[in-house]
């Protein structure tokens, strides 16, 4: 995705010592690579919870990002 000239990506993948689940927002503009939010999906308990790495990420990010971690952590959209 990109906004207001940032490239945002994102990276899926299980965490074994957490026991679960995670979508990590990256910052790639300019090759660099800086992750700056993580949904984290908890296969231990069911919870979902969200991590803001840097402040104030644009509201349009931060809805994109949801949306995204909605469609691809379990259990269900409803629980964002």
């Amino acid at each position: 995705m990109t906004f207001e000239g940032r490239e945002y990506a994102i990276t899926m993948g299980s965490d074994v010592e957490r026991d679960g689940m995670f979508l990590e927002l990256d910052d790639v503009t300019n090759g660099g690579r800086d992750t700056v939010g993580e949904w984290f999906y908890s296969d231990a308990d069911g919870s979902l919870t969200f991590s803001e790495h840097r402040r104030r990420l644009p509201t349009a990010v931060l809805d994109w990002f949801r949306g995204e971690a909605a469609r691809r952590l379990p259990p269900r959209e409803d629980a964002l």
